[in-house]
């Protein structure tokens, strides 16, 4: 994780309180808490048609679908630039990986215990989907 860029989030390393299920039995290896700090405004509603809007007076905001697979969200060619790990205060509950630290965690086996998918990235995204 040194490699990339968390912005202002970080790694803090989680010393005590991890147990194995019993609640007695520490559990063996080192582990970290993931703090995400930076927020980038890259999600494109016009472009992910499987995003569901949010009622309740917050209609710029979506959520996501029950099903998600790759490519079904989109999101601006800002995403390219600035940190590896972002939320989009657009799209609630989100967490984004570019891709390098996307690859990287497909590699340690985590796209599945993270959820991860794959996003379009739209160059001219003033266009018409």
């Amino acid at each position: 994780m040194s490699r990339f860029d968390l912005g202002n989030g970080a790694l803090y390393p989680v010393v005590e309180g991890l147990f194995q299920s019993d609640n007695a039995t520490p559990m063996a290896g080192a582990y970290f808490s993931w703090i995400f700090g930076s927020a980038k405004r890259a999600f494109l509603e016009a472009h992910s048609p499987t995003a569901e809007p949010l009622s309740l007076g917050m209609r710029d905001r979506c959520i996501f679908p029950f099903a998600m697979s790759d490519g079904a969200f989109a999101v601006s060619r800002d995403v390219l630039t600035g940190p590896d790990v972002w939320v989009d205060p657009l799209l609630l509950r989100s967490i984004f990986v570019s891709g390098a630290l996307g690859d990287a965690l497909d590699a340690a086996s985590l796209r599945g215990a993270l959820c991860l998918f794959k996003c379009q990235v739209i160059q001219n995204y003033g266009d018409s989907p």
